[in-house]
């Protein structure tokens, strides 16, 4: 994210998805497995989806493949925690929006790969999101 501030002055701020720090992510595969697992991790989407809401982004930006599996209301580890954002595609500015009740509808959300690390973004798909993070943000602004 640093690079494409500098790039594009995007002011931003990181939220986890989940409140604990785990660089394996099958740790919360495995907690999908166990419904003592499931509960943690519905405590824990609630408390994001809470923090989420009273930060009121202009713009969501998810950049884990993991993390859009579980955002994703369709999914079977989204139903599982209870996740229930619903998408829809707005042509007009080339990513989903948030179209569920609440602070959050009609938020655009983008979905990414990691920005950085072993299966990162290309140079080409890095540089296009930074692009069209900053469009977006001048079609809200304005």
């Amino acid at each position: 994210m640093h690079r494409l501030i500098e790039k594009w002055t995007i002011s931003w701020s990181h939220l986890d998805l989940f409140c604990f720090r785990e660089t394996n992510q099958r740790y919360v595969l495995d907690l999908l497995k166990s419904e003592h697992g499931i509960d943690f991790l519905k405590i824990q989407f609630d408390l994001f989806r809470s923090i989420l809401e009273v930060a009121n982004p202009k713009i969501i930006v998810v950049c884990n493949a993991l993390a859009r599996d579980i955002l994703n209301y369709k999914s079977s580890m989204g139903n599982l925690i209870g996740v229930n954002f619903e998408y829809e595609f707005d042509y007009k500015i080339g990513t989903p929006r948030i179209v569920s009740e609440g602070p959050l509808n009609d938020k655009p959300i983008f979905f990414s790969s990691m920005l950085s690390g072993q299966r990162a973004l290309d140079r080409g798909s890095f540089e296009r999101l930074g692009w069209h993070i900053n469009y977006v943000l001048n079609i809200i602004n304005n």
